[in-house]
């Protein structure tokens, strides 16, 4: 039989195991201040628990208790060599805690004694139980703190903060041990709780005594947080800057407290350290934020939102960890801006993006992060911000004024441009940015930085040749110092240049890898380099632990794989500088070829158009330069002023430039080649400019870019072309309600062979004219036909939209024969179809016809209701198509309800959106629903 008494913390007593329970709580009281003080008398027992009542009922109480302990543990625990003393049996099996050893001590006290037992109003007992934790609290103070700076010498840093929390608990007001926590949460890099621990003692003592922590205590704090501290980047060390080092570790100080609203920009020249010092102040705060690193590239500076890609990829793992849920809507939007953000099967389709708001793209975003920051502290740092696309900056000053906590770091040239002018000065008029200028190192400070770097002393000379080389440019000084102290200058003569000494000396394959890595503005990854660099993989490997080594390439983990990089953007423009325009040109081609075999048809290729167009452009490659361009613009404003567009994995219209400053662009590149060799990207280019002038009103532009494109169809009969072309011819008729030429575009259509897509497509453009020709009951057998066309092509909903769209415009149908019961049936079937596939714009359509229909059947909350999620829906995406209709028709009800003033705001809208849609139907129906009024 195993006896164990447990009576730190909360007593417990187990005899084989098994707890057990005691009957009275005196008999409880007795076992435990026996089993501590392993001796006593009975006149001592009953003189701390019966101390109330006479002596001769006292002694026999305890007689009792006695007797009832002995029953509910069913054995002796008690020897009594006489009628006076009563002690534990030691021929028993048993277990005291309080008799163990120090270690035993140290690893299961937690500061109470009888934690939870009491007896009440037993004044005696409570005063032996204080007295006794208090001389255990003073043993456990003394040999933790002995063992504590013991556990902290040997680097066993955990161990020494469950003791330190221990010794807080004890004593909450001991200053030393508040400076020992901080000093172990120093050694493990936790700033933030070095930060709380010193917080929570300062308001202890206000709040208790109204006085503030002593000098010593304050100076360890700033000390600790504010200490200079030596960056572990593959040996290179981090030298000065102590002021501005000062100034960022204040900013994410307070952010770590909650208690910063401004961000922070580090600006300076190239190579002066600011990526560096901001990493090193960065890398002090590792396990209090999770920080999330974009770098920006001048050649993806055209390219909308790209600097939020790698963001948002982050941003999953944040999400996948936090078990945030977001709804499918929100999902697919952000996936479809920022490809990184998941992987997207595609069998869950979704309309154009381009239709998508940008505003409402801001307002998911701000959203996001709102909740990520509930649950955790994020710093977003962005590297070389001159170079972050316009729309990108547009993001990120929404989220700093509208996201409470959000604060990003950044590194910034001075290179300034108007948008960059104006985000910056917005920032400063709210003073939410604090901005620290790194200027290069004086003469003194560059000689010292020298003795810093090299591990034997430079004469004066050399630090001479290498001041007036570098002028103080903390890079430079980098760079010549290493090259001096490996011997990779020739002394006898002047410096050569001290990038140039930097690859001295390296092997003609090391440097053939450099000269392939330099055509990548960003990152390589390792599987494309193998295939560049056709070597065996072993000796590759060599090559790149060599550069590695030299401090001239770093690896980078990436989605479980390795990419390489510049360890600095000036070695890679200096390798690239130095490489013949012949080779540049060679390679730059056969890394498109290569990027080409990673096309794989889905949202992603985007990413790739993107690659694809910079080695082209820089190959000189023209053809394939526009050949992607053109996709790369066809993916992200695929123009769809049409109502039914094909649901594919497009991204988003929203760009930096005008679609006309592309247009001029591509129009620049079309002239650098013959029409014969690029006849089929120039048909590609005009049905683009085609479609966005008629979707956009500009009927005469865009008609003779139609015109142009038959004539094109027709030398190359190339059917297929004509179809494209003959359907926006189609499209302007709609618009401009030129039904009587309806027919003839049709019969062109009928005589071309056709796809069974393309059928279902002229089954609805023929439900479209007979409709609009007062035609019902035959529009309504074309628009049956093209739905089952367009189910039996199958894709998994990539059609929903069209078919959607045919069920409205059966209601449509339905509503102009009065049939109005009918016509709210088949509406209804469309806006399901939209809920079931997140389709915004088409929701926003649907809802405003069904609105219409229950008007004139005079359910008036029924049509108000509908009105009210089309304008929720509108406010979604970009389009203006019947927009104006459901703001009439709200306006007017608001109106008619007695809220004049809303519904006259929405009637003044309803109007400046039908100018600009120009439909004249719909301008009249605008002015006819105010005269109602």
């Amino acid at each position: 039989m195993k006896i164990q008494l447990q009576l730190y913390g909360k007593p417990n007593l187990k005899i084989d195991e098994q707890n057990i329970e005691i009957s009275l709580k005196k008999s409880e009281a007795l076992l435990y201040y026996v089993a501590f003080e392993k001796r006593v008398t009975r006149d001592e027992l009953v003189g701390v628990i019966w101390s109330d009542v006479v002596d001769q009922t006292a002694k026999k109480n305890l007689r009792n208790s006695l007797y009832r302990l002995k029953k509910d543990l069913d054995l002796e625990l008690f020897y009594c060599p006489n009628k006076h003393v009563v002690e534990i049996d030691r021929t028993l099996d048993i277990f005291i805690e309080s008799e163990m050893d120090d270690a035993y001590f140290l690893e299961n006290y937690g500061g109470k004694f009888l934690e939870t037992f009491s007896l009440k109003e037993v004044d005696n007992y409570e005063k032996w139980r204080l007295d006794v934790e208090n001389t255990l609290n003073q043993k456990y103070m003394k040999l933790a703190f002995a063992k504590t700076n013991e556990l902290i010498q040997d680097e066993k840093y955990d161990e020494a903060l469950k003791l330190g929390l221990v010794m807080r608990k004890i004593d909450e007001f001991d200053e030393t041990v508040a400076r020992l926590l901080m000093q172990i949460y120093y050694k493990m890099g936790q700033y933030k709780q070095i930060t709380e621990v010193y917080a929570q003692l300062k308001s202890l003592l206000d709040d208790e005594m109204g006085i503030q922590p002593d000098k010593l205590t304050r100076d360890h704090y700033y000390g600790l947080v504010y200490a200079p501290h030596e960056i572990k980047d593959e040996g290179v060390r981090y030298y000065g800057r102590q002021r501005e080092a000062m100034a960022i570790e204040k900013i994410l100080h307070l952010s770590a407290l909650g208690q910063n609203k401004q961000s922070l920009i580090v600006s300076g020249e190239a190579g002066v350290g600011k990526s560096k010092l901001l990493e090193e102040c960065l890398s002090r705060y590792d396990s209090t934020f999770k920080i999330l690193k974009t770098t920006c590239y001048p050649a993806e500076s055209s390219y909308g939102y790209k600097a939020w890609n790698d963001v948002f990829s982050q941003i999953a793992s944040i999400v996948e960890e936090l078990k945030i849920e977001l709804p499918l809507f929100t999902k697919q939007v952000l996936v479809k801006f920022f490809p990184g953000f998941d992987e997207w099967s595609g069998t869950v389709y979704m309309e154009n993006a381009e239709s998508i708001n940008s505003d409402y793209l801001e307002k998911l975003t701000a959203k996001l992060f709102s909740r990520l920051l509930k649950s955790s502290r994020i710093i977003l740092y962005i590297d070389d911000l001159q170079w972050m696309d316009p729309l990108s900056l547009k993001l990120l000053l929404n989220l700093v004024n509208h996201v409470e906590g959000f604060v990003f770091i950044a590194t910034l040239r001075n290179e300034f441009t108007e948008g960059l002018d104006n985000f910056l000065g917005q920032l400063y008029r709210y003073e939410r940015l604090l901005t620290i200028q790194l200027e290069r190192f004086s003469k003194e400070e560059t000689f010292e930085f020298m003795d810093f770097l090299s591990e034997k002393p430079l004469s004066l000379e050399l630090k001479e040749q290498i001041y007036s080389e570098s002028e103080g440019n903390a890079f430079f000084i980098v760079e010549g110092t290493v090259a001096i102290t490996q011997d990779m200058v020739d002394r006898g003569r002047r410096f050569k240049g001290i990038l140039d000494s930097r690859f001295i000396g390296l092997d003609a394959g090391e440097m053939k890898l450099l000269v392939i890595a330099a055509m990548f503005f960003d990152e390589l990854e390792f599987e494309l380099l193998n295939k560049l660099y056709t070597i065996d993989e072993d000796l590759l490997l060599e090559y790149i632990q060599s550069l590695k080594r030299r401090f001239i390439l770093k690896e980078i983990e990436h989605d479980g794989g390795i990419k390489l990089k510049f360890t600095h953007h000036k070695l890679r423009e200096h390798v690239y500088s130095q490489t013949p325009s012949a080779k540049k040109k060679i390679l730059h081609n056969r890394i498109g070829s290569l990027l080409e075999e990673q096309l794989s048809g889905d949202q992603k290729d985007v990413l790739i158009f993107q690659k694809l167009i910079y080695h082209y452009q820089s190959a000189g490659n023209i053809v394939k330069h526009l050949t992607y361009y053109l996709k790369y613009l066809k993916a992200y404003f695929d123009f769809s002023h049409e109502l039914y567009p094909e649901l594919v994995n497009q991204m988003p219209s929203i760009m930096d430039k005008s679609p006309e400053d592309y247009f001029e662009e591509l129009e620049q590149l079309f002239l650098k080649i013959e029409d014969e060799d690029a006849i089929d990207l120039r048909a590609q280019f005009m049905h683009m400019k085609a479609r966005y002038y008629i979707r956009n009103g500009q009927y005469v532009q865009g008609m003779l870019l139609i015109d142009e494109l038959v004539k094109i169809g027709n030398t190359k009969q190339d059917e297929e072309l004509l179809f494209k072309a003959y359907v926006q011819w189609f499209y302007y008729q709609i618009q401009t309600e030129r039904v009587e030429n309806m027919p003839d575009v049709i019969a062109k259509m009928s005589r071309l062979k056709r796809t069974p897509k393309n059928d279902a497509v002229l089954l609805r453009l023929m439900g479209i004219s007979s409709l609009m020709s007062g035609r019902f009951e035959e529009s309504r057998v074309y628009f049956a036909d093209s739905i089952i066309g367009f189910e039996n092509l199958g894709k998994a909903g990539r059609y929903i939209l069209n078919i959607a769209a045919a069920y409205n415009c059966i209601s449509e149908a339905y509503r102009r024969q009065g049939r109005m019961e009918e016509a709210l049936v088949e509406v209804e079937r469309a806006i399901e179809l939209c809920k079931l596939h997140n389709i915004m714009r088409g929701s926003s359509i649907f809802n405003t016809n069904a609105g219409i229909i229950a008007y004139s059947m005079s359910c008036i909350d029924l049509a108000k209701s509908y009105f009210e999620e089309a304008l929720k829906n509108f406010e979604t995406v970009d389009t203006l198509w019947r927009r104006s209709e459901a703001e009439g028709y709200l306006g007017v009800i608001l109106v008619k309800n007695g809220y004049k003033e809303k519904g006259m705001h929405y009637l003044e809208e309803a109007k400046k959106h039908a100018l600009i849609i120009g439909t004249p139907e719909t301008i009249k129906l605008i002015d006819s629903l105010r005269n109602t009024l």
